[in-house]
């Protein structure tokens, strides 16, 4: 269970007589973001990956397994069942690339207790605009659980499909796309992409020199193409989950 109190003075620790503007540049990570966990708005915890972003720059000896108890990804009394046989004491345990990949730690649980990190939470976005932040408030519909193993080396959401310009490869209007957050994918790739300050859109994208040309999948729409500045990739088209 997602412990909002406890996330939260662990935040302020991990951020420490640093602003949160200096430390969410330093995690890459949102500021508003940052600025509502630590005033308690989000109904839902971050997932390992932001964590493993939250600890990295941490003050006060916070770590990513403290992050994960406190978002409710490992269970409270996971700390005593990690067994390291070159370390006494938890205090000892140094902020290295074990800790910090919740995959790769040795540990036994008692046969009652069910590991809770198999699944993350992933934002469904309705709207992506150039002008607003990805993760805005009034954009995300839900979260859903998806298996960790889906969503490694990277930041993930789910977009919902509008407009029937990708129907040749059989994305459909409603449909739920999974996209890996990324600003540069290879010709032929579908993207999500924002137009200037337009909501983000559905495209087959081919580079140019200095230009882009946007390709819909549908014959009753053309190609258009734009100067490279305008054109702003959010991110790669993993799967399509379509809608029943």
């Amino acid at each position: 269970m997602f412990d909002k109190d406890k996330f939260a003075d662990l935040l302020k620790k991990a951020i420490g007589d640093r602003t949160a503007t200096v430390y969410a540049d330093l995690v890459d990570v949102n500021r508003t973001y940052i600025s509502k966990l630590l005033n308690k708005k989000l109904p839902n915890p971050p997932g390992p990956e932001i964590i493993k972003k939250l600890a990295s720059k941490a003050y006060h000896n916070i770590t990513y397994e403290d992050f994960m108890v406190a978002a409710g990804w490992l269970p409270e009394n996971y700390s005593k069942f990690i067994e390291y046989s070159s370390h006494e004491n938890r205090e000892s345990i140094e902020k290295s690339e074990v800790i910090k990949d919740s995959t790769k730690l040795t540990y036994d649980l008692p046969p009652d207790v069910i590991p809770n990190w198999e699944t993350t939470k992933i934002p469904v976005i309705g709207v992506i605009r150039a002008d607003l932040p990805l993760y805005a408030d009034q954009h995300i519909i839900e979260y859903v659980d998806v298996p960790i193993e889906e969503v490694k080396g990277g930041e993930y959401f789910y977009f919902i499909v509008k407009g029937d310009c990708m129907t040749g490869s059989r994305i459909y209007p409603g449909d739920r796309v999974f996209v890996h957050r990324q600003e540069k994918v290879e010709n032929g790739e579908i993207a999500v992409v924002t137009i200037n300050n337009e909501e983000a859109k559905l495209k087959r994208v081919k580079f140019l020199e200095e230009a882009v040309i946007l390709y819909p999948d549908n014959p009753k729409y053309q190609p258009q193409i734009y100067n490279a500045k305008e054109i702003r990739i959010i991110g790669k088209i993993v799967k399509v989950e379509f809608k029943p």
